[in-house]
């Protein structure tokens, strides 16, 4: 495991909520919309990592920065996917358009709370919580490190089992196994660019993002009727048309809970080969004689089109 690649990964990750925050509170389109809650996600989940394999780590402060801004963000996605979602079923069904018309206006409402967060912004705690992270992965025993990575991994797994025992019960667990599964990807996605040796075979990627994205199409369905719903959703065709809706997206996401027993195994064996490849981390320039120069930063294992695939 070389964690100089891993320390080069938490500076893109960084990079592109820096690159994104402008845009964002200029205008809040869709596409920039959607890819700051990705960049976002993706560092929470290094955060994440971070705290279950370090000592003494904790990214309150840049949560604290960063919840507001990525739950107003959280609102406009919302809208956006609503509206789009109605102006769709409209044109198909020969539906009112009052209601995409209303959602047009949510969007913009919610594009101005947003804007004006931009005044109380720092970027300052970010910046100081990647350092600590940084610094925690420099220092990092590569022994110690690898038993707690080991743990790390099967305390996520054990979160993702607990929702599939109790998904058929509680709907709420499906939207836990959602974003613990998309943390999943991510933290994988980062152990994968540290450690390229440990295969990681296509054909759970593939599974991977195919669960993630039925899951993320539930949840949008789910949103859209309840959302509407709590609005005062007075249309007897449309109520019957989301309901359909979700109710198709629902049978499709179930299929991965049928597959989580025999998918919990292989992340299982997955995580044990990364804790091993940990116990021969190569260390950063801080404490390692070896210089590096001129090396690039590794790409994901995951398709150039992840963020289009993860919600």
């Amino acid at each position: 495991m070389d964690v100089r690649n891993l320390i080069a990964w938490l500076d893109r990750l960084e990079g592109d909520v820096h690159l994104l925050l402008p845009r964002l509170f200029a205008k809040a389109g869709k596409k920039t919309v959607h890819d700051f809650r990705v960049a976002v996600k993706r560092l929470r989940a290094f955060f994440d990592l971070t705290a279950g394999t370090a000592e003494a780590f904790a990214a309150d402060e840049a949560e604290a920065v960063l919840h507001p801004v990525y739950k107003a963000a959280g609102r406009v996605r919302k809208w956006q996917l609503i509206r789009q979602t109605l102006r769709k079923l409209e044109k198909k069904h020969g539906l009112d358009d009052r209601w995409s018309k209303r959602a047009a206006k949510e969007v913009e409402a919610a594009r101005q709370k947003l804007a004006g967060l931009a005044e109380e912004f720092h970027l300052a705690p970010l910046r100081a919580t990647c350092a600590a992270a940084k610094s925690r992965w420099i220092h990092a025993d590569p022994e110690v490190l690898s038993h707690r990575l080991d743990h790390h991994w099967d305390e996520r797994l054990q979160r993702l089992h607990g929702w599939y025992q109790l998904h058929e019960q509680d709907e709420q667990a499906w939207h836990e196994a959602r974003r613990d599964l998309k943390t999943l990807i991510y933290q994988l996605e980062a152990l994968h660019v540290a450690a390229p040796d440990v295969p990681v075979p296509g054909k759970l990627r593939r599974a991977l993002l195919d669960y993630q994205d039925r899951l993320g199409q539930w949840h949008d369905a789910w949103q859209t009727w309840t959302t509407l719903v709590k609005h005062g959703l007075d249309d007897a065709l449309l109520a019957e048309v989301l309901e359909a809706r979700l109710d198709r997206r629902r049978r499709k996401a179930a299929r991965f809970f049928e597959a989580w027993p025999e998918l919990r195994e292989t992340l299982r064996e997955l995580g044990k080969a990364f804790a091993r490849a940990a116990r021969q981390a190569h260390l950063p320039e801080e404490r390692s004689s070896k210089k590096r120069k001129g090396k690039k930063t590794r790409e994901s294992i995951f398709p150039k089109n992840l963020d289009d695939l993860l919600h």
